[in-house]
């Protein structure tokens, strides 16, 4: 590093260098073992307490980087976060927060563990040489607490010991009382000095234990033979100790569990569990696990646990090794919080309070859900909660996130609750607006923002019409209940299918009408979904939305069905107010079912879900924005054209598919072009000139194969302005998809052509057209004049009859367009049209045939 001093008062300077160096010299790791281990048990060493710096001070995990050798263990596998499984013997695992290494065994596996080798790397990336790490068990059949008898060792011969006030002891006996055996000195205490029994005899031995250890020891029996020999643990004698919830909320259920890590061969463990006033024991109080309810006032409380070893003396009962724990209890008044999300894969939040593109402006959409206490049959309103962002104390972002307090001194234990949640529209406010500040329920993101259907979800939605279990194999339409759910593929899935909204919630109401009307939205023919439901109103809402209760925030449910049988599923329901741009927001609330708070679930997840997104794949908030798969358009080949004249564009497919259902939406240049037409017929197609939109969409039972390169869909345009070479004049919009037979979305790449007009229209030269042709009811007639003057257009019969004259008048130079509509008295056949401009230097005139028939189009 360079640096410069200069003097102030001269402006004189000096530089010079800082330069740091590392030592190249590695760390050292040295072997570490861990030796007479229990077997079964997890065995744990400090790794870095004997480990060095190149430097020699002690090695740390801010210097240095533990690696494990897979290689050095017979079949080891290296998973992803550096611990190393040996199949067979077990799990080696460094935590680099504890700078400890552990190895947990697996189930059954009681041998030493094959040694595993570690090398450290510091900062400056310098290598260690190896280490080893050893871990060795040995079997014992003996504990023993200082304190008491809990276990009795040498089951081979008649001979039972136990540790009482501090002593070993051998005395006759497995109950009833046997002939004594004879301990031989010494006894040894691992790691320490031999030791003498105080007074061997063949009628009783002991000695005192001042210390837990392990200890070995030599028994022997008259007529036995040699002696045994045995490894005996001594343990301080442990407390029982409470396990569970020290702030639970009232009115719920909890289960505790009383840790007594004695083990018992001879006799067993017992417990008494006790409680204060506020709670109540619920079913058995005298086993290791207790469940408790608690009652509806806040406060605290206290949980007790009494336990005790009964074993044998003789034909006696002894009661012994008593020991109490005690847990206080701060209950709380449960809270219900929630969030608020689209129901998909990524369950992605509702865009509230998300800023919204409005006339230049980033008004924000808030969401409101109110609680309410269900008194008899009627509601009373609690609070109401703006849904917002909201930054938790361990620094997660939960958004569209709600809470409530639930009053549960007041409302009592039995309490039911219902929630209303409804979007209060975009708001300039700096702050929330109260609900009765709302808007119109066309200024609210759920109004404007519906998406994401298309030709998939109305063929996914005709499978159900026709009863097909889509939930199953080969469609694996995961969140869809099976047919065999009350409604069929349970109440959320079914309300989302009926589009109608004739029959929302039970049996029946899904029909291929709602498949056929689902496409017309997706393509654009109709802007709302009808209501043929009760209330026989004129529009239905764009969402449906429910409820399920969760652990946690953030859960994720997602794939899971919907069902009034799942006890967590809270269906609601939309207020069936027609759904018009000018209604009150406010009055479009969904209404849950009752919310009892005496469980262990106090999170909800509210979802929403675009009315025919069977396949759930839209994701907020971008309008229509599917998640997965996408399609691509590519630009292969080029035509060119006059200005004027009406040309076919294809579209093709990259490779051989099967495809059941079409969607595809583009965006396009209106001031270079207008689309005249489709392949798919005024039943399949949306134009939208003004804003440079197509959307086409088909679907069928019956999949078509294409071949690769085939084309899919074919597009009729007029050129009406000059188009530089090289332009693209399509650009695919997101809810472009194609799918299968089995509705399954598959990725694609489409292909199309581009157009340019060098070839120009020269001057003496007269560009009419008609589009559709042939036509049933109306065709379009579009001409270009070179120059402007008195222009006549008529139409004859192949007789020379004349019929009808479309155009007299004088009009200038450029492109002009005049609708004509079949009279009821004009049969099918062909016809002339005739086109004349007396223009101001030059005359001109152009003939043409058109062809009128029912069926003009035979649409594949």
């Amino acid at each position: 590093l360079d640096y410069t001093l200069t003097e102030t008062s001269t402006g004189l300077d000096s530089t010079a260098t800082i330069v740091i160096t590392y030592l190249e010299i590695p760390p050292v790791a040295v072997n570490d073992s861990s030796l007479l281990n229990p077997p079964g048990q997890v065995v744990i060493l400090p790794i870095l307490a004997n480990d060095t710096l190149g430097d020699g001070s002690v090695a740390t995990n801010n210097w240095v980087t533990i690696v494990l050798d897979e290689t050095s263990v017979p079949g080891g596998i290296l998973n992803a976060d550096g611990s190393v499984t040996v199949p067979g013997e077990g799990l080696w695992v460094y935590d680099s927060v504890a700078s400890q290494i552990s190895f947990t065994p697996e189930q059954g596996y009681g041998l030493n563990p094959t040694p595993i080798v570690y090398t450290l790397t510091d900062v400056s990336t310098n290598l260690s040489d190896t280490a080893l790490v050893v871990i060795t068990v040995t079997p014992f059949e003996c504990r023993f607490w200082i304190d008491c008898a809990v276990e009795v060792c040498l089951d081979e011969i008649p001979k039972w010991q136990y540790v009482e006030a501090g002593v070993i002891q051998g005395s006759g006996g497995n109950c009833p009382d046997e002939n004594s055996g004879v301990w031989s000195n010494p006894v040894y205490p691992t790691g320490a000095s031999p030791v003498v029994f105080n007074s061997p005899n063949t009628d009783t031995t002991s000695y005192s234990v001042s210390a837990p250890g392990a200890y070995i020891l030599k028994y022997s029996w008259p007529g036995y033979g040699s002696a045994v020999e045995r490894l005996v643990m001594v343990y301080e004698q442990p407390e029982p100790q409470i396990a569970g919830d020290t702030m639970p909320n009232t009115c719920n259920e909890y289960v505790y569990e009383v840790i007594d890590t004695r083990v018992v061969k001879n006799g067993h463990l017992s417990h008494q569990w006790y409680v204060t006033d506020g709670g109540t024991i619920v079913g058995s109080s005298t086993d290791s696990i207790v469940t408790v309810q608690w009652d509806n006032v806040p406060g605290d409380d206290t949980l007790m646990v009494n336990s005790y070893l009964i074993s044998c003396s003789g034909d006696t009962t002894v009661l012994s090794c008593e020991g109490w724990d005690t847990l206080v209890i701060d209950k709380h008044a449960p809270k219900l919080a929630g969030q608020v999300k689209y129901w998909n894969q990524y369950e992605t939040y509702m865009p509230s309070p998300f800023s919204t593109e409005l006339y230049c402006t980033n008004p924000f959409d808030y969401f409101y859900v109110t609680l309410y206490h269900v008194n008899g049959s009627q509601y009373d309103s609690i609070a109401t909660a703006y849904v917002q962002p909201r930054l938790m104390e361990n620094l997660e972002v939960l958004m569209s996130y709600f809470e409530f307090d639930i009053d549960t001194y007041n409302f009592g234990c039995d309490a039911e609750y219902i929630l209303k949640i409804w979007d209060g529209g975009l708001s300039y406010h700096t702050t929330p607006p109260p609900p009765e500040e709302e808007t119109v329920l066309g200024g609210s993101y759920t109004y404007n923002s519906w998406g994401g259907v298309n030709a998939t979800d109305a063929l996914a939605i005709q499978l159900m019409a026709a009863h097909v279990n889509i939930s199953s194999a080969p469609w694996n339409y995961d969140w869809v209940g099976p047919i065999s759910d009350a409604p069929y593929y349970g109440y959320y899935s079914h309300g989302v299918a009926d589009v109608n909204s004739s029959n929302t919630y039970s049996n029946g109401g899904i029909t291929a009408l709602d498949a056929l009307t689902a496409k017309y939205r997706a393509v654009g023919l109709i802007g709302n979904y009808p209501d043929n439901g009760a209330n026989n109103n004129q529009f239905s809402p764009n969402f449906r939305v429910t409820g399920r209760l969760v652990d946690s925030l953030p859960e994720i449910t997602f794939p899971m069905p919907f069902d009034y049988d799942n006890v967590v599923d809270v269906p609601f329901t939309h207020s069936g107010t027609d759904y018009l741009y000018f209604k009150k927001a406010i009055e479009h609330k969904y209404t849950s079912a009752p919310i009892s708070m005496n469980n262990t679930k106090d999170y909800i997840n509210i979802y929403y879900e675009a009315i025919g997104d069977v396949n759930a794949g839209y994701t907020p908030p971008g309008s229509g924005l599917k998640a997965k798969p996408t399609a691509e358009l590519e630009y292969d080949g080029a035509i060119s054209t006059y200005l004027g004249e009406e040309i076919t564009i294809p579209v093709s497919i990259d490779r051989r598919a099967e495809v059941g259902a079409l969607t595809m939406s583009l965006n396009y240049r209106n001031d270079l072009i207008e689309v005249v037409g489709t392949n798919f017929g005024e039943d399949g197609q949306f134009i939208d000139q003004k804003n440079g939109i197509l959307n086409m969409a088909w679907f069928s039972l019956d999949p078509v194969e294409y071949n690769a390169d085939e084309v899919i869909a074919q597009i009729r345009i007029v050129v009406i302005g000059a188009i530089p070479e090289g332009t693209q004049l399509f650009k695919l919009r997101s809810n472009t998809e194609l799918a299968d037979a089995d509705a399954h979305a598959f990725d694609v790449k489409l292909k199309t052509v581009t157009v340019t007009t060098n070839r120009l229209l020269s001057g003496d030269e007269l560009q009419v057209t008609n589009y559709p042709n042939p036509f049933d009811t109306k065709t379009t007639f579009k001409y270009i004049l070179p120059e402007g003057g008195k222009v006549k257009l008529e139409i004859y019969d192949l007789r020379g009859k004349h019929i009808t004259t479309l155009v007299d008048k004088v009009e200038e130079a450029g492109v002009h367009k005049v609708e004509f509509v079949r009279p009821v008295s004009l049969q099918d056949g062909i016809y002339v049209y005739h086109l004349s401009l007396a223009g101001e230097s030059h005359s001109y005139a152009a003939v043409k045939k058109f062809n009128v028939t029912l069926n003009p189009y035979n649409i594949r």
